[in-house]
This record gives structure tokens, sequence and C-alpha cells, in this order.
């Protein structure tokens, strides 16, 4: 006597940027004996289900439903279509649910349309997760969030539970009162239909606590798996916002504004200048601007690190360390070094001072110019203005700079 039984396996299709494009099911059927002697029967090839669709900064706009998944959520007429309206920074600010018909005469049209209608407007706080989401019915949820950003309870607009939530250490939902919520661990959507969530720019299991693909920077963090989340520690860190050697910028300023926001306080503990190279990165036809992982100087003076081979070289970035009362106003300006180096590589750079400044030196005009004053600064430098704010730094990624050839990270704002 023979038994038939059909099985399914996941499968992901990526872009080139590694950014999940396609997700469906492949199925078999596997036959055997009573005696439990099996084999392999017939396989299917791979069926696409899901769609989804990014924008240029890599944060999903939309999702389809492309074909008859192997459960749920599908009427037999109509296909499922999820719309995400984004503001500037990247964040949801409206969510539109729809249904594409693939018949005619349904919903009064002649097939193959998409009607959209909106299902939540969101109103963000301080932080990056959602507090209050609006409903088209004019009610409001308002949510409660931890350190993290993850929903713990849900509020009505008499002040009611609608739900809550605890969760198991990478974001599976461990217990739960009242209806699933869309966002909820660290305010990021699970996909219902792969059972992964959505973390911007991977997807991430929340069984196994690791990314379903390497991590675009693995080679700047030879100390980590290129699989794990948050460096194995997901009870303090989430998905830092902030920028590192290889994150993108839109202009060659805020590049080196931001080695200086990471490597100053750095630079200035060490007594060490520390050098980078500002390049392009071209991505979805977009050109952004990133730095090399700096070098330490081994001396008096730091060699800039280089950028990878073949790179557009739009300017340079270092800084000057530590206040030192014997070089006076020295400190705080561009040494005739610093401009000779400048002029024979055609193309400007920037020097962080340790009064905090920013400073960019145009070989062309020969002249230098103050970008701004909020960096860290050194204390001893009489130079530096108390009134001056700094820009705030919540950094959570380990810092990475090269010493000697080796790679050395320093990690800040970490709890003990």
């Amino acid at each position: 006597m023979y038994s038939y039984t059909e099985v399914t396996r996941d499968i992901f299709g990526y872009g080139y940027n590694g950014l999940l494009k396609k997700f469906g099911k492949s199925y078999w059927g596997a036959s055997g004996t009573l005696v439990d002697e099996c084999y392999m029967d017939t396989v299917a090839a791979p069926q696409w289900q899901w769609e989804y669709r990014y924008s240029a900064g890599g944060e999903r706009e939309s999702k389809r439903h492309v074909a008859d998944p192997w459960e749920g959520a599908y009427s037999g007429r109509t296909r499922l279509w999820t719309y995400y309206l984004l503001g500037g920074n990247k964040q949801q600010l409206a969510v539109y649910n729809g249904r594409e018909t693939i018949e005619t005469n349904v919903c009064s049209d002649t097939g193959h349309r998409v009607h959209f209608y909106p299902t939540e407007y969101l109103t963000y706080g301080n932080g990056a997760s959602a507090l209050i989401t609006s409903r088209p019915d004019s009610t409001h949820e308002y949510k409660i969030v931890d350190h993290l950003g993850s929903t713990r309870v849900v509020l009505n607009d008499t002040g009611g539970v609608i739900s809550q939530y605890d969760f198991e250490p990478f974001g599976k939902v461990y217990a739960q009162t009242g209806l699933g919520s869309r966002k909820s661990f660290i305010d990021k959507e699970k996909d219902e239909e792969s059972g992964t969530s959505n973390m911007g720019v991977r997807q991430m299991n929340p069984e196994t606590g690791r990314f379903d693909s390497p991590d675009p920077m693995w080679e700047k963090m030879f100390s980590q798996s290129p699989y794990n989340y948050c460096f194995n520690n997901p009870l303090r860190l989430s998905d830092g916002n902030g920028k590192l050697p290889g994150d993108l910028f839109t202009s060659p300023t805020q590049a080196a504004h931001d080695f200086g926001k990471n490597y100053n306080p750095i630079s200035i503990d060490l007594k060490k200048e520390m050098g980078s190279t500002i390049y392009e990165v071209k991505k979805d036809g977009q050109v952004f601007y990133t730095y090399s992982i700096p070098n330490a100087a081994s001396g008096d003076f730091v060699v800039e690190s280089s950028a990878p081979e073949g790179s557009v070289v739009v300017a340079g970035v270092h800084s000057h360390a530590n206040y030192e009362e014997d070089l006076g106003s020295g400190n705080e300006i561009f040494s005739d070094d610093d401009k000779r180096n400048t002029t024979l590589a055609k193309r400007p750079d920037y020097l962080v001072a340790p009064n905090g400044s920013l400073q960019k030196y145009d070989p062309k005009t020969e002249k230098a110019t103050v970008i701004s004053r909020d960096l860290p600064k050194d204390p001893k430098d009489p130079t530096a203005s108390n009134k001056q704010k700094e820009v705030k730094n919540d950094e959570k990624r380990p810092v990475p700079y090269k010493s000697n050839g080796k790679i050395i990270e320093v990690k800040k704002n970490v709890e003990n």
C-alpha cells in the first residue's frame, strides 16, 4: 500500500541590492510504503506568490499578491495589494490596502484593476515608532512602546486596552491578548505570508533571530556574523539608525560630518589623528557618498585610508586629535602639509578640529571655510564653545578603525 503526501518549501527571491523582491513556494509529492521506504516522486517548479517594491532609499513601498498562495488571504476573484506612503525620513505615513480584480464583472469593472482604500494614518513621537494610528472611521489607537520601540500595549480612544504583547528576545510573540498588530517588534512589520519580519533592508526570522541574507556591510564588521541581529544583544539594542563607514549620504559634507561625529571622540581619546577618503556610491540610479574605514596615525601625521579600487574619490577627511597647547592656533586650522597634499590630490579636504568644528579646504580657491561647530570637542581646547550644542550620537554599532594594519572596533552607548 502506498501513501501520498504533498510538501511545500518556502523560496525567496532577491534583487541585486539584497532586498527581497519575491516570495513563493515549491511543491513536491512524496510517496512511500508502509515500512517507511520513501523517495521523491514529483517536484514542481517554484511558484512565486508575492512581489515587493522599494523606494530609492530601500524602504518598501508596496507588496502584492501575484498567485494563489498555499493558504490564506485569497478570495478566488481578487488578489491583495498593500501600498505604503513614505515620508522624507522613510517612515510610513499612511497604509492603503487594495484588491486587484482578476475576473471581469468583479467590483463592477472589466478585470485587472486595483481598488485601493486607506486603512492607517500614522503619527510619530520623538522616536522611530508610530505611537498613534488613526483609522478612516475616525477612531484612534495609542501605542505604549518599550525601550526598543516594540509595541507592548495598544489603547483605544477611551483608554481601554485593545491588545497586549510579550516577545521573545528576537521578536517572536511569546504571549498576546487581543488582535495581532501589523507592526509590533521594534515597530517593524511581520509578513504573514512568509513569517519573516521586514526590517527595512533585510528580512529576519524571529524564530532563529537571524537575517535570511548577509549584511551588505559584512566586510566592515569582521568580528560579527553577517547574519546576526544587533550583535546578538536584542534586549538592549535595536536596528541602529546611525551612520558608519559604508553607510550612504546625499553629499560629501554629510559624510564628513558623520566622520567627525563618530571619530573625533576616538581621535581625541587616542591622541592620534585619524583620516579617511570620501567617495561616490551609485545605487538605484542615484549617486550617494560614503567614507572608508579610517586609519589611525602611527606617528605625528595620518595617511588617509584609501577608497575601494575603481571608486570615484571626491574628498578626504581627517581629524587633528586632542588639543595641544604648544600648537596654539595650529590645532584648529589646516596645516601647510594638509593644504599641499590636498592640492596634489586635486580634490577638497575636510578637517575635524579639537574644538568641534568641521572645515573644508578647496584647493581651487585656496580657501578654508567653517561648515559647523557642533561636533564632539576636546574640553581642554580653549576655543571650544560651551554654548554650542554638540550633535547627539546614539550609534550603538561598533565603530571600526585601522591601526597598524588591524581593524579595531570601539563599542559605544552599550550598557554593561
